[in-house]
């Protein structure tokens, strides 16, 4: 019986282990800042998917942006996104700077 408890229990953290890194591919990616269109938004819950177009290398990269981000981007806004991959940091369009300490403001110093 404790077997099989363990065995569970370790099915199920190899299994979270997976799904986290099949979404998150960020890891080992470099910084960057590139040119990108806004191609597409797709809801999820609290959170938006963006589809970045970046025309330099004819690819599309998604970012996990929270609602109100997702809500705020519009489809066609052209301008320099900066991400790891995956990992949404900012969207500049037109001199404005969009990124979560535009809506929830600088974390709290330690």
């Amino acid at each position: 019986m404790f077997s099989n408890f363990l065995l569970h229990l370790g099915l199920g953290a190899v299994s979270d282990l997976l799904s986290r890194n099949a979404y998150d591919k960020s890891e080992g990616e470099p910084l960057l800042a590139e040119e990108a269109l806004v191609h597409a938004k797709t809801e999820q819950n609290q959170w938006f998917v963006i589809h970045f177009y970046i025309a330099a290398r004819d690819d599309v990269v998604n970012c996990a942006v929270p609602w109100e981000i997702g809500k705020y981007l519009q489809k066609g806004w052209r301008g320099t996104l900066c991400h790891q991959g995956g990992q949404f940091f900012s969207f500049e369009h037109n001199g404005e700077l969009i990124c979560e300490d535009t809506f929830y403001g600088p974390p709290e110093p330690y």
